[in-house]
């Protein structure tokens, strides 16, 4: 797996759609497979790193009581 953490350009857009990546479904990232490093790839911005994990641990803050930003 490689996680590529960026600013979402146009330059990184153009290499990501040039390498036939995908568009994530919420269109903020790609994701792709490639052959030649055998590896899984996506590629996303920190804002949305973040936003992710927030949602993901939404439900373990409210259950332990915990504010969360």
């Amino acid at each position: 797996y490689i996680y590529v953490i960026c600013d979402l350009t146009e330059k990184i857009s153009a290499v990501a759609e040039n390498y036939t990546f995908s568009k994530t479904p919420d269109g903020l990232g790609y994701f792709g497979f490639n052959a030649n490093l055998s590896a899984y790839v996506e590629i996303i911005s920190y804002d949305k790193l973040v936003e992710d994990a927030k949602k993901r641990n939404m439900i373990l803050f409210d259950k332990l009581h915990i504010p969360y930003i």
